[in-house]
């Protein structure tokens, strides 16, 4: 935060950031992965661990899971039944080395997705 600048100006450059990020990193449709979900996939935020996004439909309700062994819902509520967050979980866990790198900007989003997809 700037000396000068008010919280109010800092929470919207914040999130006008946050919007421009979010609109540069993938989301994979169902036809892609195979879920009924679609998957937001982003690189590392100062905030938080890394996580993917489960979104109802793109920019429609959400949830975001974490990107480990035993991935658990951290934000948001959860709105998907007990099958489908499995099929989500096992996902993560297939996939979790690329999402890892892709989190880390050690892979790009041509490699992450070539891994995963190809």
């Amino acid at each position: 935060m700037k000396i000068n600048q008010t919280f109010r100006e800092w929470l919207r450059e914040e999130e006008e950031i946050e919007k421009e990020l979010n609109e540069m990193s993938p989301m994979y449709t169902p036809q892609e992965t195979g879920l009924k979900e679609y998957i937001w996939v982003s690189t590392k935020r100062a905030s938080h661990g890394p996580r993917i996004k489960v979104y109802d439909t793109p920019g429609g309700k959400n949830f975001s899971v974490t990107i480990e062994d035993n991935p658990r819902v951290v934000a948001g509520k959860s709105f998907v039944n007990a099958r489908e967050f499995k099929e989500i979980c096992k996902f993560i866990i297939k996939h979790k080395d690329d999402l890892i790198g892709y989190w880390n900007s050690e892979l790009t989003t041509d490699e992450m997705e070539h891994n995963i997809f190809d």
